[in-house]
């Protein structure tokens, strides 16, 4: 399954797609290249984004920050 976004290309080290297992939910784990941030003021790098929430992949924001 693909996962369309809105970040820039250069700001993603990979997007991984994660089965259900148990009781978790199947989704994307979304991980950052270094110097980029989901958080302006802290080393924030990864992000999950669930099947049921794809459409939430393309409102994300992201922040150059010092690597």
């Amino acid at each position: 399954m693909k996962l369309k976004t809105n970040l820039p290309k250069q700001s993603i080290y990979l997007i991984e797609f994660a089965d259900s297992y148990g009781d978790a939910e199947p989704g994307w784990f979304i991980y950052l290249s270094d110097g980029w941030s989901f958080d302006p003021l802290s080393k924030d790098d990864a992000t999950f984004i669930s099947v049921e929430a794809k459409h939430e992949a393309m409102s994300l924001c992201v922040y150059q920050i010092e690597a």
